[in-house]
């Protein structure tokens, strides 16, 4: 099973705050993405090189209160911002769903410009389990933000690993390995960190307290 790391989700109360305060604390900045019509979600985006950050927020509480995607990122108008989940790449979803043991659904997000994008995705019905990924396919990769150059006011950036706690150590028992992942059993379910390095190989840590307004 070809798989690769593609993205990791945080949930924020309120977009504009929380991509300020990232730029201001670790020097990446989002770039717009989208609306997901079917979701009622709305997001930014992070390049990190063959992977990113989303960063999302609520857009249409009545379609996110309806769906497990929704209402996780609705949880973070209570909580603050927290990581929701991660999500993996693969070119053979269908083959690949199984083991998710998931329906593939189809997604598209409307981007700012009036294109839209589409995916398929498999485990959303797990969503709220963070220590599950997720499972992804582009139908274009050309367009997949994980694509996108990776530079940023503090400079070009590469992806170190994420941290995933498995406190449980059950993902290893199903997960073939994956690049940039690194799995710990201290600590919660789910991603802790994003770990980067900068082109002067200067270390950059994204928690979810790199969200918080100042």
């Amino acid at each position: 099973m070809d798989l690769a790391l593609d993205h990791v989700i945080v949930a924020v109360p309120d977009l504009d705050d929380a991509t300020a305060a990232l730029e201001r604390t670790t020097g990446l900045r989002a770039t717009p993405g989208g609306r997901h019509p079917s979701l009622g979600t709305q997001n930014r985006l992070v390049p990190l090189g063959k992977a990113y950050l989303e960063i999302a927020t609520v857009a249409d509480e009545r379609l996110a209160a309806g769906n497990e995607f929704g209402r996780a990122v609705l949880g973070a108008r209570d909580s603050g911002p927290r990581f929701t989940g991660w999500v993996v790449r693969t070119r053979e979803i269908e083959q690949a769903a199984p083991t998710w043991q998931s329906d593939v659904v189809s997604l598209t997000r409307d981007t700012p410009s009036g294109t839209q994008v589409g995916w398929r995705m498999a485990g959303l019905d797990n969503v709220r389990d963070p220590s599950r990924p997720l499972l992804i396919e582009w139908e274009d990769e050309h367009e997949a933000p994980a694509f996108a150059e990776p530079t940023h006011p503090v400079g070009r950036l590469r992806l170190d690993y994420v941290e995933i706690g498995d406190p449980a150590r059950l993902l290893g028992t199903w997960l073939p390995h994956i690049d940039h992942v690194v799995l710990t059993a201290s600590g919660q379910p789910g991603v802790h960190a994003v770990n980067l390095r900068t082109a002067a190989d200067t270390r950059i840590v994204v928690t979810e307290s790199s969200f918080l307004p100042g």
